[in-house]
């Protein structure tokens, strides 16, 4: 093998996983890439996103195919399962981040992106459901500005009591 052909090299590893371990991240970091592939407005962000999905969805199969194992594109409940872990009920979802250099140059676009000014969210107010489209929001603030789509108010939310409509 030729080692001074860039096809032939290899990076080192960034994670020590069992396969198991590694074929159950990547199929999270899937459900995550595609997120932000439906949330991000630029073409070339939801471009790069694609693209992410593309290799990764590679790399589930051929571990799944090698070792007869279900995926989140043959087994509905799996990724029911998986998506709960990331889109919770209220608030932010959990995304996921490799590392902290990762997170730190990607949580203000996720957060940004998500809450994103004229999206539409729904938000729990003392314990009722409202529906608003997003009026101004700061990523990192624990509050936003909508606009009650039934009322035409604009009206404080906390982010935690909010999702979007997707």
């Amino acid at each position: 093998m030729n080692t001074t052909n860039p096809i032939h090299t290899r990076s080192p590893k960034s994670r020590n996983l069992s396969i198991y371990d590694y074929f159950k991240i990547l199929q999270v970091e899937w459900l995550i890439a595609d997120l932000r592939e439906r949330i991000y407005v630029k073409q070339k962000d939801k471009d790069h996103w694609k693209l992410v999905k593309e290799g990764k969805r590679q790399k589930i199969q051929n571990i799944a195919e090698k070792n007869t194992l279900p995926t989140i594109f043959d087994d509905a409940d799996l990724a029911e399962t998986i998506k709960k872990t990331i889109y919770r009920e209220q608030g932010f979802p959990a995304f996921q981040y490799k590392n902290d250099n990762q997170r730190a140059s990607q949580e203000y676009y996720d957060m940004l992106n998500y809450f994103l000014k004229g999206v539409d969210i729904r938000a729990q107010v003392n314990g009722e459901i409202i529906v608003c489209k997003i009026h101004k929001y700061k990523p990192y603030e624990t509050t936003l500005l909508a606009r009650n789509l039934d009322t035409g108010e604009i009206v404080k939310l906390e982010v935690k009591s909010c999702s979007r409509i997707m």
